[in-house]
């Protein structure tokens, strides 16, 4: 073997056994999506799904990009409520609007509102990471649509509820690459709704009618889980993974169908 060949061997024999504390890219820039913790200060992450802004260390605001081309509104926060040495807690929140008009002028008034909060508990060990999440999603679609404004009017209230337990595990497995194990168990999945309906009997006289109704939508237990490869460089980051089990739907987090098999991607740059 020639020497040049040799070195060029031992170095990277080097390289695959270097200790993690050496491993910039997982130790400065670890990742934000299923961990308690948040982007740096006044750094950017630009990618296909979310665009997210640093404010300070330990708060980030951003906003995800498809629900715009479906025309819903939506803006997030993320908060590192807590952070000792491998230890950190993050608390995370958001807020999504939608209404039948911006589809449709001549549609009824009907609005949608979503509003997801999450708490997650993070570890980053010496090349591993454990973290545990507490999902909690309201949604919430309102009317009050006038039918004939002399003498019947119609309002409602629906609401669903959506509560869901995860844990996910990182394998840190070089300087740039990880796996991550992400499950997720539906815990309760509730709707309710109102309706009242104003008649005009006579000038005089209106009556009014109110019906509630309760529903849980729990099918049975719901869980899934997603195996997926991550790859963070310098500043651009890819993931791609395969998931199995009832599908959820993001940030809804509303457990749905049969179990199938899924897909999971998805690429940025935090810069």
């Amino acid at each position: 073997m020639s020497a040049a060949r040799s070195k060029a061997t031992l170095l990277g024999t080097a390289l695959l056994a270097a200790p993690l504390s050496a491993q910039a890219w997982i130790d400065d820039d670890p990742a934000t999506d299923w961990t308690a913790l948040t982007l740096h200060r006044n750094e950017w992450r630009l990618g296909l799904f979310r665009f997210q802004y640093g404010i300070v260390d330990s708060l980030q605001v951003g906003t995800q990009t498809l629900p715009w081309v479906l025309k819903i509104s939506n803006l997030d926060l993320k908060w590192t409520v807590w952070s000792s040495g491998p230890w950190s807690v993050g608390l995370s929140g958001g807020i999504f609007s939608l209404k039948l008009q911006d589809y449709d002028a001549d549609a009824a008034d009907v609005r949608f509102y979503a509003a997801p909060l999450e708490l997650t508990a993070s570890w980053r060990g010496d090349g591993l990471g454990v973290h545990l999440r507490g999902s909690y999603t309201a949604v919430k679609t309102d009317t009050d649509e006038a039918l004939d404004e002399e003498d019947y009017d119609i309002g409602g209230v629906a609401a669903v509820s959506t509560g869901t337990l995860g844990l996910a595990g990182e394998w840190y497995v070089s300087r740039t690459f990880s796996w991550v194990l992400e499950t997720r168990l539906s815990v309760f999945q509730d709707a309710s709704a109102n309706a009242s309906t104003t008649t005009q009997i006579d000038p005089r006289t209106s009556i009014e009618f109110n019906a509630d109704a309760e529903a849980d939508l729990t099918d049975g237990r719901q869980a899934n889980a997603l195996l997926s490869a991550f790859w963070s460089w310098n500043s651009f980051n890819l993931k791609l993974g395969l998931g199995y089990g009832h599908y959820s739907v993001p940030t809804l987090n509303l457990f749905v169908g049969d179990p199938i098999w899924f897909p999971d991607f998805d690429l940025f740059w935090r810069f």
